[in-house]
């Protein structure tokens, strides 16, 4: 961090080595309410857990909402969100810990980049330690679930798509659809998530 408050940029990561460096945490993962108090403690405390080499997901469990992360991870990869932490970049995406029960989840912004690439075949990505989390094979079998649902959900559903393609196009004359793009790419999607479910 520069003295004009430029910085060189560096995605957020779980991967971590030196839990008792909070300056780092102070730049890549800064608070956004209870500035004042400057304790990191509940965040070091889950990268400490979450870098070991063995732990159960039990342990996790009591820090961390797996089925609210699996959830925004799923509809992010099946969007194609690749900038964002569940993707390939460690930013766009506020990792909130809850007051009533104190466990993290992620709470997502920022999504400018959906609908990227309809061949852009990974649903997460990241950090090591959020791979190695989530190719946990019960965290898998729940992301493959929701992949599942998700496809449900837009199988079939092509007069929705054309539904707001058609109210984009008609109120804002300066928007540009690449309608073919969006009829193919939820069944490009039902076929990656294929893929990944076999």
């Amino acid at each position: 961090m520069s003295d004009h408050w430029s910085q060189r940029h560096r995605d957020a990561s779980w991967d971590t080595t030196d839990t008792v460096a909070v300056g780092y945490y102070r730049n890549a993962w800064m608070k956004r309410s209870a500035e004042e108090a400057d304790d990191f403690s509940a965040l070091t405390h889950f990268f400490d857990l979450i870098n070991r080499p063995e732990y159960t997901l039990e342990e996790v469990a009591s820090l961390l909402d797996a089925e609210a992360v699996l959830k925004m991870t799923a509809v992010l990869g099946f969007v194609a969100d690749w900038d964002i932490f569940t993707q390939s970049r460690g930013k766009n995406a506020y990792f909130y810990r809850r007051p009533d029960d104190g466990r993290f989840q992620w709470l997502q912004w920022d999504s400018d980049l959906a609908f990227g690439s309809r061949h852009y075949r990974n649903f997460y990505g990241g950090s090591e330690a959020f791979v190695r989390w989530v190719e946990h094979p019960d965290n898998m079998d729940l992301l493959r679930r929701y992949l599942k649902t998700l496809v449900e959900l837009t199988e079939g559903k092509d007069s929705r798509v054309e539904a707001w393609m058609h109210q984009e196009s008609s109120h804002f004359s300066e928007c540009q659809i690449n309608a073919p793009f969006y009829r193919s790419f939820f069944q490009s999607r039902k076929q990656e998530v294929d893929v990944i479910a076999d």
